[in-house]
């Protein structure tokens, strides 16, 4: 093999390569960021249901009273 044949050989191995391993960064970075984005919503969620909670709970505590005799 002559050896421009061969560094053509070598540069589309890299290229390939280098194509392969930016597919797979890219699905795994996909699912990482798509994990990230629920976490974030079920955080809105549960502050959202304490916030409710605690409205519940002060309303419950400070609520209709009787009148004083």
């Amino acid at each position: 093999m002559t050896r421009g044949r061969l560094f053509l050989i070598s540069l589309a191995t890299l290229i390939v390569t280098l194509g392969l391993g930016f597919a797979w960064g890219a699905s795994g970075r996909w699912t990482v960021e798509t994990a990230l984005e629920d976490s974030r919503q079920e955080m809105d969620l549960v502050v959202a249901r304490s916030a409710l909670l605690e409205a519940i709970r002060v309303a419950t505590l400070s609520g209709p009273r009787s009148p004083a005799r």
